[in-house]
């Protein structure tokens, strides 16, 4: 188990060396409980996060359907694979704000889930690929019981970015 005094710090170096993977961005809603995620981490541009939020676009979002479906119990999906469920045009959306080769993990059980969404001006390769999940599911595994640490320690990791 991790100290809490080392959890932002891990927290932090796996964000960078996620965006290193994910050069045009990345999001990560962490432990989503009932609909909302605990921590919240992004790179994505502000002007398309307020459009989404502005649109309500989470509730018709194909990335979160899937993410959050019961029959989801892990691994990743590719955006263009789910836009044929995009009625809403989401995924034209997020490409139309220089978001590309999109691609999105469901790490955790249904009642904690963690959405990590990453993109790059590349194709992601298998390696890549690998990378991404393997740091999204560290920041999963650090943050669990964020209810249950240091004031300082939860509030730090709601500061990050």
């Amino acid at each position: 188990m991790t100290d809490n005094a080392t959890i932002v710090k891990e927290v932090k170096q796996h964000l960078a060396s996620l965006g290193k993977i994910c050069d045009s961005g990345y999001l990560l809603a962490v432990h989503i409980r009932y609909t909302r995620p605990s921590l919240m981490f992004t790179t994505y541009p502000a002007a398309w996060l307020e459009q989404y939020g502005a649109a309500g676009m989470m509730m018709v979002d194909p990335v979160v359907r899937w993410a959050m479906s019961d029959q989801t119990t892990g691994g990743f999906a590719r955006w263009n694979d789910l836009a044929a469920d995009d009625a809403a045009g989401v995924v034209a959306g997020a490409a139309a704000h220089g978001l590309h080769n999109g691609l999105s993990f469901a790490i955790g059980p249904i009642a904690s889930r963690t959405i990590g969404s990453v993109t790059a001006t590349q194709p992601f390769d298998p390696v890549a690929i690998t990378q991404a999940e393997s740091l999204i599911q560290a920041i999963h595994d650090l943050t669990e019981g964020l209810d249950q640490m240091p004031a300082e320690v939860a509030n730090a990791l709601r500061n990050i970015g």
